[in-house]
């Protein structure tokens, strides 16, 4: 595990974005880095939003007609209640919410997918159903409902609570049909294979390690789904895939070349910048899939790196290859998909704080809707709560809740995926806030080599022990096919040409925002310029730039962000840092760009 504390990292934690955690315990207990293991490992379901829609509450079984007058009394007339089964009533509660992940050679240290291995393990299920620890699902419904969400009823726990005290019949397997419009998997149409076997440390519970897939791009690809093969469900805890652009591809063969073992070492990002997710697996996921005419645009020449996280805490480690599945279309799409990153790199949370709240907003500053149809919040382990909501600006509009998570735990994370005909509208002016809760007690430190740490002070960093508060918001945009890929900020040089003033900051901020790759890169450069010379000035300028950079990852525009936000900040961070630009004194913190100031 490697540490990283600069603010560039947050662009590239996606995933963690998505999932970074869904945790293994024979198979699927959360544990933490310190391998400290929940009470009675039960249930596992991972979903990333590509299932059936959500399970519902099931009614109770027919009862028969009421008395009437002319049926006697009901004491004499009543029918017996019908006792409950296996089959008829508790197959299709436990099919919907326990059997991604506890079947035969799956992520959950049990089978409940048969009528035996239920009776065996009922009690210790149950247990943590009535906890409500199982089935795993962190999101409140009061802010709003997702695709695949694991919640169980009230009636549906009470039907398996009667069904154990009716004496757990079996019934008739006829009772039992397969639901209507569950998932079939076509054969992918690309499959990246890794460099080898290889087998997770035996020293290290936690081993993070990175592959550069065989697949290549020789021209434009839309992907319309991904599906990533783990290769061994109970030593797996999740896995990233990322996109390197086609100027980078040249870095991770070099890394890859200089590890002597299959793959290279790596941790929550593909070991460089410039890097987006483009898909996941976490115990119990199924392939995602974009929506109708939408693609992720693979440009030529790029290429996908694995991060996987092996967890060996209760499987011993053996030779693992995965594998990554594709599914594209040679259909130009009308739409593409992609994450639009929002971080908060300037919290920081005092020692002994039970609960610390920041809050950090970004602006739609562009003059387009963002059609906003998931959501992907990302914490680490000393975080309680997260919620993520619009900010209307028209006061006539009610604001709208993204996702909340009162009770923030790390072992869960993954994406939310919006319910179709319910995706989020974030107009041009209105705002998204990302609230972020720590609780750095004493008694919520991490237990290290049998010691609880004492409290310190709590940053953003990469480092598990560290802090960060980031959220992933997937959003669709109209796809044009005549912009060229090219290479790395080639977008950048031919804005910039066509700006009044090429060296004014503003200019090179706005052209930096026309390509999402060459953005992240050249915005993070000119403030480790500013960094270097106009610190000062760059200080209390750092909230204001970072929110309005971030809102305007779409081709908005910061130069008028920051006019509007922060003027004076705004005005002597350029009057500093112009000179240094004309002179190309920048440009040392922009040689990964492949562009010059």
């Amino acid at each position: 595990m490697t540490s990283n504390s600069n603010p560039k990292t947050w662009w590239l934690l996606i995933s963690l974005a998505f999932i970074s955690a869904s945790a293994l315990s024979t198979g699927c207990t959360p544990t933490d880095d310190n391998g400290s293991q929940d009470e009675d490992p039960t249930v596992l379901l991972e979903d990333m939003g590509s299932t059936p829609e959500d399970m519902g509450e099931d009614v109770t079984p027919d009862q028969g007609e009421p008395p009437t007058e002319d049926m006697g009394t009901p004491e004499e007339d009543m029918a017996p209640a019908v006792p409950l089964t296996y089959y008829g009533d508790i197959k299709p509660i436990l099919n919907q919410t326990c059997e991604g992940c506890h079947v035969q050679d799956g992520a959950g240290p049990y089978q409940l997918d048969d009528y035996a291995s239920v009776v065996e393990h009922i009690d210790i299920a149950m247990m943590a159903i009535q906890r409500g620890d199982m089935p795993p699902w962190s999101p409140d419904p009061e802010c709003r409902n997702f695709k695949g969400e694991r919640l169980i009823t009230e009636a549906q726990v009470a039907k398996l609570e009667q069904w154990i005290e009716d004496g757990m019949l079996e019934g008739d397997s006829s009772d039992w049909e397969e639901p209507i419009g569950g998932m079939t998997i076509a054969p992918a149409d690309l499959v990246g294979r890794q460099n080898g076997a290889y087998t997770p440390s035996e020293t290290r519970v936690d081993d993070y390690h990175c592959f550069l897939m065989d697949v290549t791009f020789p021209e434009d690809t839309f992907v319309t789904g991904t599906n990533v093969i783990p290769g061994n469900d109970q030593l797996v805890h999740h896995a990233n895939l990322f996109l390197i652009n086609p100027t980078n591809a040249e870095r991770v063969v070099e890394l890859q070349d200089q590890d002597d073992d299959a793959g290279y070492t790596c941790f929550g990002d593909a070991g460089i910048n410039q890097t987006s997710i483009i898909g996941a697996w976490v115990p119990g996921a199924t392939p995602i899939f974009t929506p109708e005419d939408t693609a992720i645009v693979i440009p030529e020449g790029s290429r996908l790196v694995l991060q996987v996280h092996y967890n060996s805490l209760y499987t011993d480690p053996v030779p693992i290859e995965s594998e990554v599945h594709l599914y594209t279309t040679d259909t130009t799409p009308s739409r593409r998909a992609r994450a639009l990153p929002m971080a908060n790199l300037t919290f920081e949370v005092p020692p002994g704080e039970k609960e610390s709240v920041h809050d950090f907003t970004i602006t739609n500053s562009s003059d387009e809707d963002w059609t906003i149809i998931g959501t992907a919040p990302h914490l680490h382990l000393l975080a309680s709560k997260v919620k993520v909501d619009v900010i209307r600006k028209d006061d006539e509009l009610e604001d709208t809740c993204l996702v909340d998570i009162p009770d923030w735990d790390f072992n869960w994370q993954q994406e939310y995926r919006f319910r179709d005909d319910e995706w989020v509208t974030v107009r041009p002016g209105d705002k998204v806030r990302l609230t972020c809760v720590f609780d750095n007690s004493p008694e919520n430190q991490p237990i290290v080599d049998g010691q609880q740490l004492p409290p310190e002070t709590i940053t953003w960093g990469g480092k598990t022990n560290d802090e960060m508060c980031l959220n992933f918001l997937v959003l669709l945009q109209d796809y044009d096919p005549t912009l060229t890929q090219g290479p790395l900020c080639s977008p950048f040089k031919t804005c910039r040409s066509d700006c009044e003033d090429p060296y004014a900051v503003g200019c090179i901020f706005n052209c930096a925002t026309v390509e999402q790759d060459c953005g992240e890169c050249l915005l993070f450069g000119a403030q480790d310029c500013a960094n270097r010379y106009c610190r000062r000035e760059l200080r209390p300028a750092t909230s204001c730039l970072l929110t309005c950079a971030q809102g305007a990852q779409t081709g908005g525009d910061i130069d008028a962000c920051l006019t509007a936000e922060c003027p004076d900040e705004y005005v002597a961070l350029e009057d500093c840092l112009r000179p240094y630009i004309e002179q190309g004194l920048c440009n040392q913190d922009i040689s990964e760009c492949n562009v010059e100031f």
